[in-house]
Order: structure tokens, then sequence, then C-alpha cells
């Protein structure tokens, strides 16, 4: 399998969802709940969103960069590189390294069987079909 086609089955990477659907998701969600997107500035990067202790952080979430290296990607500032994002993702959910919490793969919810891969997205920012606030009141009416 590819690792496009491998990441379009994940549950956790939603390659155009908007960083601020990304904060309203993970912000009623369990520590170590996380998502991974395409990064809106760096190409060629993603951006792993993680549920983190307010301790750590008090808006309860922190970002990290992932970046493509020659032999995969790696969290920007970490040193360990992995052959896919799967591996990065699956490693970090066992050991967190200088994360502060590991990455919960167990973690699921029926929104994720209603959002597909990134070819079924929209740039909401381009299609005036796209309105954000329905999308909010969507997710509310889900019991996030």
């Amino acid at each position: 399998m590819s690792e496009e086609k491998e990441l379009c089955s994940a549950a956790w990477f939603q390659a155009g969802i908007p960083r601020e659907i990304v904060l309203e998701v993970l912000t009623n969600e369990p520590v170590g709940s996380f998502m991974v997107r395409k990064s809106a500035s760096k190409p060629d990067c993603y951006a792993l969103s993680l549920r983190v202790p307010r301790t750590f952080q008090p808006s309860g979430i922190a970002h990290y960069l992932i970046l493509k290296t020659i032999r995969g990607y790696k969290i920007k500032g970490f040193t360990k590189e992995f052959a896919t994002l799967s591996a990065l993702i699956t490693h970090h959910s066992v050991m967190p390294e200088i994360l502060p919490c590991p990455l919960l793969l167990s973690r699921y919810n029926n929104i994720w069987q209603r959002l597909n891969c990134p070819e079924d997205l929209v740039d909401i920012n381009q299609d005036p079909s796209c309105n954000l606030l329905e999308f909010r009141k969507a997710l509310a009416d889900l019991n996030f």
C-alpha cells in the first residue's frame, strides 16, 4: 500500500482540516489525543496537534512540525527519523521521547468515518459553499 493511501485510511490523518477546527475538536478530548494534517505554512511538512496537560501548555493543545527528510520523517527538534509518517506516530504512541505525553492511538470517533482523503476536501477559504459556522454546528451536533 502506498504511503498516501495508508495515510488516507489513518483516523488521525486529516490532510486539509483547518487549524481552528483541530483546536475545537481536540480541546474536549483526553490528553494524548492528536491529529496530523498538512502544514498550511510550510510546504511538504505536516503539523501534529496534540492534546497535552494544561500544566504543560495553558491552552491544552501543542503543535509540532513534522519535517520530511532524506530518510523519511522527524518532528522538528527531535533527532529520531522514521521511514514513514505512520512509523513516527506509532513510535511516539509507545515512547513519547520529548513529547509531553504519548500519542493516544486508541482514540476513535465516528467523525473520522465521514471525513475522507485529501482529494475529497476543499479549501474552505476558496469555496463559497463552505461555511465554517455551519461546520462547527455540525461538529457540535455530533456531541463533541
